[in-house]
């Protein structure tokens, strides 16, 4: 009897570590940018007292390094190069991460919008020439074939001249005049992240960085498709940008997103050309609705959200006096 329990301990202790050993084998480590380049801008500058930055990482470089396809972001880390500055005075971050088309930043002030906020708080303490970690409260999901924009917010009431980040020396966009990375640094002025100013520091060198990766598992059956917000109703004058973001809907391989309208009440709803992010910036004319079809092509199967309406109200004409 003992001999038969202590097998079946050695049987499951191997299933045991096999399994772990599976499930460790699925985590990546993505690292984009190594050797001794350096940059003191980006992710932040530190010696200034705000600073928002947005750096573009395109999907040919994750999957070089070692992506596999959709996949869930859990963790993010920055390189510390160099003297690990105190960071007390500028240690309050925010990040935001984002799938895109684009392969950089346009203009200094063609800044990405509809990110995704994935981490909000105090940076850890950091150490000379090691990785700085973030831990996502909430995996971001990259869809496998998208450039990635990594947005930084910092706006802690002080500055220390100057933290030096690990840097990489990114081949330059298509476009010319775009940039891998820019930032826009102040003293007096918190540039927030709903509509910063225009970048006053721009490059190709940006912030070497990491990215710990779950491959992401095939949509089945039928996907859930969230809920758009603002959830309105909402009003605006005729051609006013709105701009609405789907959350709560299925992460998975083999998820497809599309926006509909529809000018009469919902009784038709039409395609919106190249409307297939999980963000739109509606511009209407007259008053329309807006919903997003979310669809797992595996099962062909379909969920809708919920119709947000944006009223078009007419200009007021004041009347022109009689001379």
């Amino acid at each position: 009897m003992k001999s038969k329990f202590l097998q079946k301990l050695r049987s499951f202790a191997i299933l045991l570590s096999l399994s772990l050993l599976g499930n460790m084998s699925m985590a990546q480590t993505v690292t984009i940018g190594t050797g001794t380049p350096t940059t003191s801008y980006f992710p932040i500058y530190s010696c200034y007292v705000y600073n928002y930055a947005q750096q573009v990482y395109w999907a040919t470089e994750l999957n070089a390094a070692g992506a596999s396809g959709p996949s869930f972001i859990n963790k993010i880390r920055f390189y510390v190069s160099g003297t690990a500055q105190p960071t007390s005075t500028w240690q309050a971050w925010q990040v935001f991460l984002g799938n895109t088309t684009v392969d950089g930043i346009a203009t200094t002030s063609s800044w990405q919008t509809g990110l995704t906020p994935v981490f909000n708080g105090n940076i850890p303490t950091i150490s000379a020439n090691t990785w700085m970690e973030l831990t996502l409260p909430t995996p971001f999901f990259w869809d496998g074939i998208s450039n990635l924009v990594v947005a930084t917010y910092e706006n802690s009431p002080n500055y220390y001249c100057t933290q030096t980040w690990g840097g990489y020396s990114a081949p330059a966009p298509s476009t010319p005049g775009s940039m891998r990375g820019r930032l826009f640094y102040s003293d007096p002025t918190d540039p927030g992240t709903t509509n910063p100013p225009a970048a006053n520091y721009s490059s190709n060198t940006i912030a070497q960085i990491q990215f710990d990766m779950t491959p992401a598992t095939p949509c089945t059956g039928s996907p859930t498709a969230g809920t758009v917000t603002p959830a309105g109703p909402l009003a605006t004058c005729a051609g006013a940008q709105t701009m609405l973001t789907a959350s709560g809907f299925t992460l998975a391989q083999n998820i497809t997103f599309q926006w509909e309208e529809s000018t009469n009440g919902g009784s038709t709803w039409l395609p919106i050309f190249g409307a297939t992010t999980k963000s739109y910036a509606a511009q209407p004319t007259v008053t329309t609705m807006y919903r997003m079809m979310v669809t797992c092509t595996n099962s062909s199967q379909s969920a809708v959200t919920n119709a947000v309406t944006i009223t078009v109200t007419p200009p007021n004409y004041l009347p022109i006096p009689y001379v």
